[in-house]
């Protein structure tokens, strides 16, 4: 069942674990379950939920740790790895300061995100991985095809590497593409607190993708933060079970205010990756050209204009976008959040981040090659083996029941109530208490 938010004390924890919940009683904790804070553009929900907490303790990474001792996270890294090389990857408590606050967050290798790791497109390496975390965990490498015994999946493809513990991994590399690593146990807490990282898999056809003048490598994200910092997780099994957790801080690159340099005309291929838990962005650039080339499973077959990318939860797209004069491009995501209770939409843009456009023209001038779509005759002959199954009719229906027991009257009320309108995308975490 989902959590279930009952009336008490703060702090109060069931007597249940669940999936991935740590073995022994919860650690100690100065953390406390209090109101999630809302959107000002939308009212609160006058049903006397404030006073409801969920029946699990509240978390937070870094009890008895002094924050100062604690290593301040480094921006992420490009790390090179050739074919047969071997790496480690640690996971760790790290210092963050965001929004003026220090938080005590996770991260791989010291930084957040973790460290990028490019290898070329067949390539196979090892990756010495240690936990030095509070959790049991793993690393699963996203969209990777590889032995399914080092796919990172505990209790389906290995056991769990429990704090304190290492385990090696073989990652093979067929495809060429963005890719990211990750946890797949208690991802809610892990993936949240910032254990994620891309993997940047280089063609060996050097005119994979239409010419550039750069890479850049986006990792999108959110951050729910409260009055005291951030927002606490629950112990013994996830929080936020219903509506997923929802950030009030939006992140690219670990960062609240992301910028970038760049020279009028210049071409810069973004490579992005949605690393939020149950977020969908809609990503565009003010004052740019904008073309999707590739997504999760590489090239399309035709290239085409686009003046957003909606970007799902672990989707990766890659576009290429073109400055063509000095001056500012907002980086931003524009999306519509929906007032349950007054069932009317609420427009909302929030700005990531700046591309400054400024100096003398760049050089290439890749001005001809971005304004011409490219088609994938390769590619195309790959879909071609499948294409009359598009439009037959599905084979299989699964139909997905949710049940939830123990609900508070006043939630349940609620819900009964979200149920006369069903919005296509929830873009916006605009009922915190759900």
């Amino acid at each position: 069942a989902p959590d279930t938010p009952t009336r008490g004390a703060h702090g109060a924890h069931g007597a249940h674990g669940g999936h991935g919940a740590p073995a022994g009683a919860p650690p100690p904790t100065d953390a406390r379950w209090s109101m999630p804070p809302h959107d000002p553009r939308i009212a609160m929900t006058p049903m006397g939920i404030e006073h409801l907490v969920p029946p699990v303790t509240a978390w937070l990474p870094g009890a008895g740790l002094d924050p100062a001792q604690v290593p301040l996270a480094r921006p992420r890294e490009l790390l090179r790895v050739a074919d047969g090389d071997s790496i480690t990857l640690t996971a760790a408590p790290v210092r963050r300061r965001i929004k003026g606050r220090d938080v005590i967050m996770y991260g791989f290798n010291g930084q957040y995100p973790g460290p990028l790791i490019h290898v070329q497109q067949a390539s196979r390496i090892t990756v010495d991985f240690t936990n030095h975390t509070d959790h049991a965990t793993a690393v699963h490498w996203h969209g990777i095809r590889l032995d399914n015994r080092f796919d990172g999946v505990p209790h389906v493809t290995q056991e769990p590497v429990e704090p304190g513990a290492t385990f090696r991994y073989e990652i093979v590399f067929p495809d060429a593409g963005i890719y990211w690593y990750h946890p797949h146990h208690r991802e809610d807490i892990q993936q949240d607190l910032g254990l994620y990282g891309n993997l940047m898999v280089q063609s060996g056809d050097p005119d994979y993708y239409g010419p550039a003048n750069r890479d850049e490598v986006l990792m999108l994200d959110d951050l729910l933060l409260g009055e005291d910092g951030l927002v606490p997780y629950g112990w013994e099994h996830a929080n936020f079970a219903i509506m997923g957790r929802f950030g009030n801080v939006l992140l690219v690159n670990g960062e609240p205010s992301w910028s970038l340099d760049v020279r009028p005309g210049e071409v810069v291929r973004f490579h992005l990756t949605n690393a939020s838990n149950t977020r969908t962005f809609n990503i565009a650039f003010d004052n740019a050209d904008m073309k999707l080339v590739a997504s999760d499973v590489g090239r399309f077959e035709r290239e085409e204009w686009v003046e957003s990318v909606p970007i799902a939860p672990a989707e990766r797209y890659v576009v290429d976008v073109r400055f063509r004069e000095a001056g500012a491009a907002a980086l931003t995501n524009r999306v519509q959040g929906i007032d349950h209770m007054m069932g009317t939409f609420v427009p909302m843009v929030d700005t990531l981040g700046t591309v400054h456009v400024a100096g003398a023209p760049a050089t290439p001038d890749h001005g001809a090659a971005f304004a011409r779509l490219r088609e994938h005759a390769d590619v195309t002959r790959e879909i071609e083996r499948y294409r009359h199954h598009l439009d037959r009719p599905a084979d299989l229906a699964l139909q997905l029941l949710l049940e939830d027991r123990g609900m508070p009257f006043e939630l349940v009320q609620l819900m009964r109530l979200d149920t006369l309108f069903f919005n296509p995308v929830e873009w916006a975490g605009t009922m915190p208490m759900m």
